[in-house]
């Protein structure tokens, strides 16, 4: 559970430094990448936050 955990904000943070400068209304933070990364995985999603570049969205 702890490696899922370093995947988890390894991946995130991944994901919030690439993608920032495209949506920074939608990921204004680490936190929030968090959000959306839960949100997404667990679910099928709320769509309150989404990428909209093509790279991302695959």
């Amino acid at each position: 559970m702890f490696i899922d955990l370093i995947l988890f904000v390894t991946s995130a943070s991944l994901m919030y430094f690439t993608k920032h400068q495209a949506q920074p209304e939608n990921f204004p933070h680490i936190p929030a990448v968090m959000w959306w990364g839960i949100i997404t995985l667990k679910t099928v999603g709320y769509g309150d936050i989404y990428p909209i570049t093509s790279n991302s969205r695959f």
